[in-house]
């Protein structure tokens, strides 16, 4: 089979299998819906099933293409033999409204199709979305990846990727999201004729699928817009049951609730939403809401579940890479979540969160997406507040907005625009006076011309996420993948060379991530786990002075025998603690360490051996923030005799202040010494880059890959012999070593 028929296929046969899961279970519900409203949320509905039928056989480790197979024509065959009877349509869309919607949707459907139908190029879906999902499928199912923070997400989604992976590869995943960004507007279009707001639907249709953050975002093998298309689906479902309620439709709604949290765990919302919209609606009608709430909470916890239970066992932390702090485990450093979370919420070159809408509507440079420049007529939305459709539409709209509190990236404002666009529709279609309703057809049409990829480069800023006019031959497969990918993917080149260089189970680690979902190595990112933070601090402890173990702070005390010994930081602050070397003495002379010892930190725990290990290039740190009552404990196992403890320590730690407590032969804990002297600084030590080569090497790090613009690339180059590594390829804007050390 030609290479795009397979990848087509193989996006078409996914989207097939979602539908038919979702077409069974329509059947099985007790409403009537009209054959729009079934093709609208069939695939939202099936996605679910198929997703978790792929979750089971990861979980199995039978996940490849012919299991695959035999699924998806078990449910075709399913969904063959239950067919759900369609009731009569609701009220049409006036033929303007037709014909508009139809003006949008063939043109950008067209442009979205060739996009995710050529290489995948996208900097997210590129590199961890399909990268793990590379890493599934060669491993048959789940493997525990305690490397990559962005494993450890719901990948709900990044499992149909994977089911479609299997037959088509990168792409096929990118048309997998497509099929979302089909629905939602579906959705939208459905909803409205329900509700007899025909014309609004198709109006909120038009706006959300030519937004250019949509189109980019649905045609790329991310997750923002399923994620939007199913929090509709629970709001539909929710919205449905109201009017028709019933033990079976709780379920269906509270699966795809939970499924929303399966895919995004910003889109968790989507459960307390559904239990309060029911329970609501139960209260009401005066009917047992309490059954119904229970059968909606056992849905949705079986969607939730098995993402908890996976990452409890592999990462001790069923919320991770969250909640580290109530949940402390050697994979993720509290002190990482909390600069990840601010680095979300304070993007580089947003100086006030006043340039928001301006980045937002139509620059894009710092916010990575544009909603297009007709978006900033929402705030019109709320003249339609008196109306309960319009109403239901913006708190439902407000509450999947919340997360956009915690990234404020373009993006995440994908799950609530569906519905403030509905709103909108609402009130320049129903709300205002007849004789301007046709500014609502101004808008769409404004809005489609603007959106435009041709007219997007135009006033949008440079470097904003966008998407270009496709190049039809790479979709076609007429244009090599290779070439395609070297011209739109940075970083493409230098992952191939890493490829070609280096062994199949070589553990490399980069500073700058590589488009890992087309290189089958195990790239270690510095900034994406504990033990990627570890390597780089050990890697750059040379290059950097403050961080040399240069200082120097001595506790001296009455000679004593002592079987515990515990230093104290006792002041609050924003920098970490840390301890390059920690050394005992007694009468002039160094304590030996023994086997016996026992050394526990309070905070970082599995690390406290860095600080006791005599290696100059290694720290124990905190990897949280100091606060009073942190503390490192040395147990010597019996009385020792002790008159001064030493710490080598780096200059990086201005606020840290440290007490030492000993708990004598005779039982008892006393304070030894309030704070520490600081002594002379100590010379650098020597070898410190062979030190330190030496410790990656041990750590099972096989190559090193430093780009050009990476920090400390120079001294990398020309002091390579210093670090004991060799370069073993070059080019394409980085270089790959390996160690040379005996």
């Amino acid at each position: 089979m030609p290479e795009a028929a397979r990848v087509l296929f193989a996006g078409l046969f996914t989207a097939a299998v979602c539908l038919a899961a979702g077409t069974a279970l329509l059947s099985r519900l007790p409403v009537r819906l009209s054959r729009g409203e079934h093709w609208a949320l069939a695939l939202p509905l099936g996605a679910p099933v198929v997703s978790m039928a792929v979750f089971l056989t990861c979980a199995l480790g039978i996940a490849r293409a012919a299991v695959f197979a035999a699924i998806g024509a078990a449910f075709l065959a399913a969904a063959a033999w239950l067919r759900p009877r369609p009731a009569p349509p609701p009220p049409g869309v006036p033929a303007a409204w037709r014909w508009t919607a139809a003006l949008i949707a063939i043109p950008f459907g067209v442009l979205y199709l060739l996009h995710a139908w050529s290489p995948e190029y996208s900097p997210d879906g590129a590199s961890y979305h399909l990268g793990v999902v590379g890493r599934y499928l060669r491993a048959q199912g789940f493997e525990r990846i305690t490397t990559n923070m962005y494993a450890n997400l719901s990948q709900g989604i990044d499992l149909l990727f994977l089911f479609a992976y299997a037959f088509g590869r990168h792409s096929a995943a990118a048309l997998t999201h497509l099929a979302f960004l089909g629905a939602l507007p579906a959705l939208l279009l459905a909803y409205g004729r329900r509700s007899g707001c025909g014309a609004a639907g198709a109006f909120a249709a038009c706006l959300v699928f030519a937004s250019p953050v949509f189109g980019i975002d649905g045609a790329s093998a991310y997750n923002d817009v399923a994620v939007a298309a199913l929090l509709f689906t629970v709001f539909y479902l929710s919205r449905l049951w109201a009017q028709q309620p019933s033990l079976p439709l709780s379920a269906a709604a509270g699966l795809v609730a939970g499924f929303c949290y399966g895919c995004k765990y910003t889109a968790f919302l989507a459960v307390p939403y559904g239990l309060v919209a029911i329970g609501v609606a139960a209260w009401r009608k005066r009917l047992p809401w309490i059954s119904h709430l229970a059968v909606f909470s056992a849905a949705a916890l079986a969607m939730i579940a098995p993402w908890l239970i996976k990452n409890w066992v592999y990462l001790d932390n069923p919320f991770s890479p969250l909640l580290n702090r109530w949940f402390p485990n050697p994979y993720l450093h509290i002190s990482f979540e909390e600069e990840y979370r601010h680095l979300m919420r304070h993007y580089d070159g947003i100086r006030s969160y006043g340039m928001i809408p301006a980045q937002v509507l139509y620059r894009g440079e710092f916010l990575a997406g544009i909603l297009g420049p007709v978006f900033g007529l929402t705030p019109l939305a709320l003249l339609g507040v008196r109306r309960p459709q319009a109403r239901a539409l913006l708190l439902a709209g407000l509450v999947f907005g919340l997360p956009y509190l915690t990234n404020i990236g373009c993006r995440f404002l994908i799950p609530a625009a569906p519905f403030v666009a509905l709103a909108l529709g609402v009130v320049l279609t129903d709300v205002l006076p007849a004789r301007v309703r046709w500014l609502a057809l101004a808008i769409v049409l404004g809005h489609g011309w603007l959106s435009w990829p041709a007219q997007v480069e135009k006033y949008s800023a440079p470097g904003a996420w966008r998407m270009p006019l496709p190049d039809w031959r790479a979709a076609l497969r007429l244009k090599p993948e290779s070439e395609f990918l070297q011209e739109r993917l940075g970083g493409y080149g230098l992952a191939r060379l890493v490829e070609r260089s280096t062994e199949p189970e070589s553990r490399i680690l980069v500073f700058t991530p590589l488009p890992d979902a087309y290189c089958e190595r195990d790239l270690l990112v510095a900034y994406q786990s504990a033990e990627g933070n570890q390597l780089r601090d050990i890697l750059f402890t040379p290059l950097m002075p403050e961080a040399l173990p240069a200082g120097r702070q001595e506790f001296t005390f009455d000679p004593g025998r002592y079987r515990r010994l515990r230093i104290e930081q006792t002041a609050a602050g924003s920098e970490l603690w840390s301890i390059s070397e920690a050394r005992l003495y007694h009468g002039g002379q160094e304590v030996p360490r023994a086997a016996s010892w026992r050394i526990r930190a309070s905070a970082h725990p599995w690390g406290i051996g860095d600080a006791f290990d005599n290696n100059p290039a290694t720290r124990w740190r905190s990897w949280q923030r100091i606060e009073p009552g942190m503390s490192v404990e040395i147990d010597l196992g019996a009385p020792v005799g002790v008159d001064r403890v030493v710490l080598e320590m780096s200059n990086d730690q201005h606020q840290v202040r440290m007490r030492l407590a000993g708990l004598g032969a005779d039982g008892r804990w006393r304070t030894l010494a309030e704070a520490a002297t600081t002594t002379a600084p100590a010379p650098a030590p020597a070898a410190l880059r062979r030190a330190a080569g030496l410790e990656l090497q041990a750590r099972r790090v096989d190559y090193v890959v430093i780009q050009d613009h990476d920090w400390g690339a120079e001294d990398f180059r020309s002091r390579a012999d210093a670090w004991g590594m060799a370069p073993v390829a070059a080019g394409e804007g980085g270089v790959v070593y390996r160690w040379i050390l005996p």
